[in-house]
C-alpha cells in the first residue's frame, strides 16, 4: 500500500469511491460529492493536504483537506477508504500523513465534522488527540 499526493488522474476513483461513501452525506437527500470539474480545481491549486491510498495500482482511500494559511487553520474534509480496504490502517496512514504535511505547512488548529452515529471515524480522529466537541449543526447553501 502507498499513500501519495492525488492527482487529476485519481479523480475519477476518487468521484466513485466518495460518491457510494454515505458517510460523507450532509442532508436526508444524499447530498452529491464533489464534482469532477471542483476536485480538477483543488487539485490543480497545489495549496491543500490531497492524498490517496494505493493498492496494485488501484486507488482505495483519500484524504481531502481545505487549509486556510493565514489563519493556519485545517479542515480534515473528506476521509474515505473503500469499503473492500477498510480494517488494514489505511485510515489512520491516510490521517498521520495529512497532519505531517498540516504542520509543515505550519498549520496549528485542525478540526473536523463527522456525521454522529459514525463511531469508527470519531475513534480514529481522538487516537490522534482530537476533542470530542459540542453538538453543531450544518447549514449548507449552494452559491
Amino acid at each position: 500500500m502507498k499513500i501519495r499526493n492525488m492527482t487529476i488522474d485519481d479523480i475519477p476513483a476518487v468521484r466513485e469511491i466518495g460518491n457510494n461513501s454515505p458517510e460523507l452525506s450532509v442532508t436526508e437527500e444524499n447530498s452529491p460529492f464533489w464534482s469532477t470539474e471542483r476536485l480538477v480545481g483543488w487539485v490543480k491549486a497545489h495549496q491543500d493536504v490531497m492524498l490517496v491510498a494505493e493498492e496494485g495500482g488501484e486507488v482505495v482511500g483519500f484524504q481531502i483537506t481545505n487549509i486556510h494559511l493565514p489563519s493556519k487553520v485545517g479542515y480534515l474534509s473528506d476521509l474515505v477508504v473503500d469499503e473492500s480496504a477498510r480494517g488494514r490502517g489505511i485510515g489512520s496512514q491516510l490521517v498521520e500523513l495529512t497532519l505531517e504535511k498540516m504542520r509543515e505547512m505550519g498549520v496549528t488548529y485542525v478540526y473536523a465534522l463527522t456525521q454522529v452515529e459514525n463511531i469508527k471515524i470519531h475513534n480514529l480522529l481522538k487516537k490522534y488527540n482530537f476533542d470530542k466537541c459540542k453538538k453543531m449543526v450544518w447549514f449548507e447553501a449552494q452559491l
